[in-house]
């Protein structure tokens, strides 16, 4: 059913393959490394970095150098005791907003509350046909389902061995 095909290889390489002398060299793996040459003042091995830091120590003359850091800490010290109660009295919230305490203000939110609780009346009064005529669909289905559970709550029908979907699930498993 199966067939092995077995393919076999030229014992020479294709012509496109071919070392010729000079053009490449094998290295052995892992290859050995050389012994460093020193390297000239100002030159980098390849892959290292060479760089000069910059001097920290400031100098005595105050003067800002080459280095030394463009926005020096600042100290901060413990605030005094008036400092804090100024923060915490700034932090305060008022005790009536702004619109209460302003004439002008309480007329526009007034203005706003009657446009927007009035826009909702007349929303809800335009579609309540509708809810009456779900109202009037839903209700005697609702009804028969409450009546329903009200009395297998008063009946206690879940208690009965009967009637108890456990009971009739185990009588049947038994079978």
């Amino acid at each position: 059913m199966s067939d092995i095909h077995v393919i076999e290889q030229p014992d020479e390489e294709p012509d496109s393959t071919q070392n010729s002398s000079g053009s490449a060299s094998v290295l052995p793996f892992p290859a050995k490394k050389d012994k460093t040459e020193p390297l000239a003042p100002g030159e980098a091995r390849p892959g290292e970095w060479e760089a000069e830091l910059p001097d920290n120590t400031p100098d005595d003359d105050g003067t800002v150098a080459e280095g030394d850091p463009v926005d020096p800490p600042k100290h901060e010290f413990p605030p005094s005791i008036a400092e804090v109660i100024e923060a915490k009295d700034k932090a305060r919230r008022p005790v009536l907003p702004d619109w209460v305490t302003s004439a002008k203000q309480r007329a526009a939110v007034a203005r706003w509350a009657a446009g927007h609780y009035g826009q909702t009346t007349a929303y809800h009064l335009v579609r309540t046909p509708v809810y009456s005529a779900k109202l009037l669909a839903y209700a005697p289905r609702g009804c028969f389902r409450w009546i329903g559970a009200t009395g297998r709550w008063v009946s206690d029908a879940e208690g009965l061995p009967s009637a108890s979907p456990l009971s009739v699930r185990r009588t049947r498993a038994s079978i």
